[in-house]
């Protein structure tokens, strides 16, 4: 180890520039780590060190090489899942998280015998991981709608297909049950256990298909990205907590807290796996405009007959009570002190 440091230590006085290229790569780590693994490297493969004396010019090139070689060795910050993603923590500590979450979903879609593409979007929100792990671009996007049978949304969009496990690859089924290509309809169907999914390509799908469809059966969009773009970030908090709630995802606290943040700085999470890094700043008009919903459910609170509310899920939570672990101490809740002792189970 002592001479990967005096190695390092050159570099940090004749390249400073170099230096702190090494340091960007592996931060947030510090950079004794890289040092004892390039030591280790040394003893491994380079019996004769006075090989860096000949070469003494090419040194810093040399480092800058090994590190960005040994780059999967130092993930960089925001690589976690669910509401880690605010904090500082590495893949490596939720790796079995996410395989176990992904290996669940996938189980449930191997069957659908389709492209990749449309398969990402079958199973997009079939599991909570879902919700933080959104593609930057998708191929697809959904309408979620519930209290349709399969037979009415056929009759109702002419152009649709119905789509089943163990069908032929990348075919539906039409309302009179004969299979065609994927590419030759519009809409794709695909039943689920809470709602029927319907998959389309292009916005003016969605506008076509949003004339044929009770709005008040539609559950929640899947392009939240689209949501948050065209009607601001209250529907997008509300979109995405209707999905929440309504797959009953067994973290549903987590999620819901993932809103709380939401609502709180007016801005949603980043809808990649990076953490907060990329997370623009939002205007202080759209920050004051987010607080709408946390006065809407104050004045519903006050218009019940009795003080005394149920609290039976996480988004009850919310509103009606505290929940002082979650890192936003008793500021949040929305009722007064008075009202909200009485809740049962609101902490």
């Amino acid at each position: 180890m002592e001479q990967s440091l005096l190695l390092f230590r050159e570099v940090e006085l004749r390249a400073p520039d170099v230096y702190s290229r090494i340091l960007h790569i592996i931060r947030p780590h510090r950079i004794e780590s890289i040092i004892r693994l390039f030591g280790g490297h040394l003893k491994r493969n380079v019996p004769d060190l006075n090989i860096f004396n000949t070469y003494r010019t090419n040194i810093p090139e040399l480092l800058l090489s090994f590190v960005q070689a040994s780059r999967k060795n130092f993930p960089e910050p925001g690589d976690a899942f669910g509401i880690q993603l605010t904090c500082r923590i590495t893949k490596n500590d939720t790796q079995s998280t996410l395989d176990s979450k992904h290996l669940g979903s996938r189980e449930q879609c191997v069957q659908y015998n389709v492209v990749k593409s449309l398969q990402y979007e079958i199973q997009l929100f079939s599991t909570s991981a879902h919700i933080f792990e959104l593609a930057t671009k998708r191929t697809f996007s959904s309408v979620l709608v519930r209290n349709y049978t399969v037979k009415e949304l056929l009759h109702r969009l002419p152009e649709a297909g119905y789509l089943e496990r163990g069908q032929p690859f990348n075919k539906c089924r039409d309302g009179r049950g004969r299979y065609f290509y994927v590419s030759t309809f519009k809409y794709i169907l695909v039943k689920d256990k809470h709602w029927i999914r319907i998959v389309f390509c292009f916005l003016r799908d969605l506008n076509y298909l949003l004339r044929y469809l009770d709005a008040t059966r539609i559950v929640a969009f899947t392009d939240i990205k689209y949501v948050f773009k065209k009607c601001g970030i209250l529907c997008h908090f509300f979109n995405l907590l209707q999905l929440v709630l309504f797959q009953r995802f067994n973290n549903e606290r987590d999620i819901v807290t993932v809103c709380k943040y939401q609502c709180k700085s007016g801005q949603p999470l980043p809808l990649n796996r990076d953490g907060l890094a990329r997370n623009s700043e939002r205007s202080p008009l759209e920050v004051l405009s987010f607080e709408a919903p946390k006065k809407n459910f104050v004045r519903f609170s006050t218009m019940q007959p009795s003080p005394t509310y149920p609290v039976q899920t996480s988004a009850d939570k919310i509103f009606f009570g505290q929940q002082f672990n979650e890192g936003t101490g008793y500021h949040f809740a929305l009722l007064p002190a008075s009202k909200q002792t009485p809740v049962a189970g609101a902490l």
